[in-house]
């Protein structure tokens, strides 16, 4: 099961069934809703889940309705207003009104957060985007992940820190894993032959709490 999100969470049934359930406890399901397999991204975002069935993917409205029907090759749950989607092997964005924002074109793409989302147009490297889909910080980094408090995390050879908004990196790149901001504050991980070490940040990448065993 999942957290609570929009008054709506995601539980496996004693039939190994997957459902939504509202705060009653009560089953969210209509004659219209369609079968629904495991996946990634369960949430309600915006009001809409990602669902899945048979590896086609589409989304549900808060009383389990089709809003968009399973149609997409792969996608992920709607963030910032706009949720990628992928049409055959390229990856784009809709907006929760249904409408194509950006066109499919990318080999990989994340969630938008801050205004802007990871995406791979070509080769192995990430760079970002804006809302137009215009690129807002080049393609540099060997793996990138969403905008949470001005800050995303990024990896450069082999290692990973955060940049801002404007591509600026706000942390040492050094550290061997990172977790996302949230409320001001990051996760960081350096691993040793024999021991693992985690510590938190700050997004101007000073040290809260120096790593620990």
């Amino acid at each position: 099961a999942t957290p609570f999100s929009n008054g709506r969470a995601w539980i496996r049934t004693s039939d190994w069934e997957w459902e939504y359930i509202d705060k009653s406890g009560r089953v969210i399901r209509s004659d219209e809703t369609p079968r629904f397999e495991e996946n990634d991204e369960p949430m309600f975002n915006n009001g809409l889940a990602l669902v899945q069935d048979e590896g086609v993917f589409g989304y549900i409205d808060e009383q389990a309705n089709p809003y968009i029907p399973l149609q997409y090759t792969d996608a992920r749950a709607f963030s910032d207003g706009k949720a990628a989607i992928k049409i055959s092997d390229r990856w784009g964005y809709i907006d929760d009104k249904k409408n194509t924002v950006i066109s499919p074109q990318y080999i990989s793409a994340g969630n938008f957060g801050d205004g802007l989302a990871p995406v791979r147009l070509s080769g192995n490297t990430w760079g970002y985007i804006n809302e137009s889909g215009s690129i807002a910080i080049d393609e540099q980094f060997e793996e990138a992940r969403e905008f949470s408090n001005g800050r995303a995390a990024v990896k450069l050879n082999d290692k990973w820190g955060f940049i801002d908004t404007n591509g600026n990196v706000s942390t040492s790149i050094e550290f061997d894993d990172v977790r996302d901001f949230k409320d001001g504050l990051a996760k960081v991980y350096i691993f040793g032959a024999e021991s693992e070490k985690m510590g938190y940040v700050d997004t101007s990448g000073r040290y809260v709490w120096y790593p620990t065993d």
